[in-house]
Order: structure tokens, then sequence, then C-alpha cells
């Protein structure tokens, strides 16, 4: 009876072409009814048959990996040389100065969760809050990426706060060679927990005009901030339910390798002491690119327009 009615409904179909669309469409609803009760909303059907094909998901850290929502964990002092693994806490001045600096190079009015958390530590740790006046703002750029904002204090003393990628500020401070090698071991040691770790620094310029480029400051290194944003509790499993469904996982992310080895690990991506820098990518001709980003999961200090090679040669 079933094979009678389908052969009739086919005719009726034959004689009548311009029910196929009628049709389709209702197959179409009627997959998408299926999908959305598994919680899965599809516009267009490309889509689902792009899906369908994939080989390989490709993921940033912050925000799709991470929960997004930081807190200070961690600073180290370069004045005394000390780890403070509880900033809330902390008594020592040169410890409140760095917080404070970082809060000053972050925006007045914080939206992105990394500044808000730095203005969350300063506002627990600073009774007495001082009325600083920004009078210029140098925006977020760079190959390693700062911040810096120009300010004048209650005294009308002019205050240049920094705060950004670790190798930036460090390079354009006035550290010597055995100055460097310690923060840079400290800041790997920091990077190896997971964390996020930015330079903080105070701008040295005398002169009364500001220069065109935050780059040309000279930059009193006053030491590191720790950020802390773990991985959502059900990346895990997510992660082993694309690999059983043979699908290969490949996080990209701007942070530190230390960082991203961390993450990678604690949520089971294969291969995740397995990483490529951005650096290192800039180095590679085509035909050892193509070879080193198929073995590798975990691509770290990327830049954009290096993710956009990465996933345009996956799709090759």
């Amino acid at each position: 009876l079933v094979e009678s009615l389908m052969h009739g409904l086919t005719l009726a179909m034959a004689v009548l072409p311009e029910e196929i669309p009628v049709a389709l469409s209702t197959f179409m609803a009627l997959g998408a009814y299926r999908m959305i009760k598994n919680n899965v909303l599809a516009k267009h059907p490309q889509t689902v048959e792009a899906l369908g094909t994939a080989t390989v998901i490709c993921v940033d850290k912050t925000g799709t990996i991470t929960e997004n929502k930081m807190v200070v964990s961690e600073i180290w002092d370069f004045k005394t040389k000390v780890l403070n693994v509880n900033p809330a806490t902390t008594k020592i001045n040169s410890e409140k100065r760095l917080i404070k600096i970082a809060m000053l190079a972050s925006e007045e009015i914080p939206f992105d969760p990394m500044e808000k958390a730095i203005h969350e530590c300063y506002n627990i740790i600073e009774d007495k809050k001082e009325i600083y006046t920004m009078i210029f703002e140098y925006p977020l750029s760079g190959i390693h990426p700062r911040m810096t904002h120009v300010y004048t204090d209650s005294k009308g003393q002019r205050i240049i706060s920094c705060k950004g990628a670790p190798e930036g500020i460090i390079n354009s401070s006035s550290l010597n060679e055995s100055e460097i090698r310690s923060a840079q071991i400290q800041l790997k040691e920091m990077a190896s927990r997971g964390n996020r770790v930015l330079a903080i620094g105070v701008g040295v310029y005398d002169n009364k005009s500001l220069p065109e480029n935050q780059e040309d400051f000279t930059f009193e290194f006053l030491g590191l901030v720790a950020l802390s944003d773990p991985p959502k509790e059900n990346i895990p499993q997510i992660i082993k339910r694309f690999y059983q469904s043979g699908i290969d996982v490949k996080m990209i992310t701007g942070d530190f390798p230390e960082t991203a080895i961390s993450i990678a690990t604690s949520i089971g991506l294969k291969n995740s002491q397995n990483c490529i820098t951005g650096k290192q990518i800039g180095g590679m001709n085509e035909e050892d690119f193509k070879k080193a980003i198929i073995g590798t999961s975990v691509f770290a200090r990327v830049m954009p327009e290096v993710k956009l090679r990465i996933i345009t040669t996956l799709k090759s």
C-alpha cells in the first residue's frame, strides 16, 4: 500500500510540475523542524550543507572556549620582584601604583571584560580615589598592541599610563638585558598557568607637546598583571564530541603560547603541547606552512591576517 501511494504521488507530481517547489519546501520545513527540536536554528539550507561537510573547526580562545569573565589573579611588581597571587588584598604602595596605572591605561567606562576586571581590582584596593583628567588617548595599536592614555592629576602633573603586550612595553623600556630576562621568565611562568598577561608602564617624556605615535615613548616598566579567564565547564565535552564526529579542532589566539597551551591541555585538545606562533608562520614558505598547520592544534600570538591565512589554507 505504501509503495502504491508513493508511486501515485510521484505520478501526480510529474503531471503537475509546479507542485515540486511546494514539496521541496515542505521537506526543508520538516528538516528545519527536526533540527529546532535539537536546539539548532538554520536560516539557510547552504549553511547546513557547509556544516555537514566540515572537517575542521577553528575557534578563538577568549569568550569562545573561556568564560570571558576575567579577574586580576596575579601581579608581579618589578620594584619589589614579588609575585602577589591575591592582588585585591595588597597594602604595598608600589603594587597599588601598578594597578592604578593599569586602570588609567584602560577606558574610563570599561566595556571589555579585561578592563572591567582591572577597574574592579583598583576599586577594592584604593580607598582615596584621586581625580584624573584625560588630555590625550592613543588607541590600541601596533605589532605588539598597547594602549596609552595621558592624564593630569589634581596637582597638574602629567601621567602617561600604558598597558599592553609585554614584548612591546619591555622593549620600549629602559631595562637592561638582565632585567629583561628576569621579566620574561616571570612572564612565561604567569602565562603557563593559563593567564592573560599584560605589561604596565609609565611613559617618560619631557617635551610639552606629545609625540604622534605611542611607540615614541620610553616607558618605566612597572610590572605585570595576570588575568584569569577559565574555560567554560562544558567545553571539554564539546571538544570530545567534535573528535567523535570526525571533526578536528584548532585553537587560534592572539595570546601567549604558554597561556594557549595551558588552556588547550585543560580542555583536552589533541597535540596541545605542539604550538606554532604567528612569528614562526611568517618565516615559512607556502609548502612548509601547509604541512605545519595539518598536525597543529594550537596557534598563538596570531594577528588577524594570519588567522585568515590559516583558514584559507585549510579550505584549499
